[in-house]
């Protein structure tokens, strides 16, 4: 009985509810300082979870999720003052959402039409 529950599919919703209810059970068994911060947590990622389709079968699996190669961000002149500016790890810093690949692939571009 045990192995057919845990071969059983779960739903990513219907996993988060047993996480919740866990982390429920879990803090008002505890009698310390972070239960009510739990419980507080438990709330919030009860709205979060309202918010959620109820099926994610549309959704490619990871591992088949097509990658988008990096691109150089050559032609965003704004980018390019700062990418002039700055020290490779200052510019990353300040650009977060920008990868090293793709600070690498500008820098390349870069040097070769100098």
């Amino acid at each position: 009985m045990i192995k057919q529950i845990a071969e059983q599919e779960l739903s990513f919703k219907e996993a988060l509810e047993i996480v919740i209810n866990e982390a429920e059970v879990s803090a008002i068994g505890n009698k310390d300082d972070t239960q009510l911060q739990v419980l507080k947590a438990v709330e919030v990622v009860k709205q979060f979870s309202t918010y959620l389709p109820d099926s994610f079968n549309n959704d490619a699996p990871p591992q088949k999720v097509l990658t988008i190669e990096p691109t150089d961000f050559s032609k965003d002149w704004n980018k390019m003052v700062d990418f002039h500016k700055m020290s490779k790890r200052e510019f990353l810093h300040n650009y977060s959402y920008i990868t090293e690949e793709q600070y690498n692939l500008t820098r390349a571009k870069y040097m070769e039409n100098l």
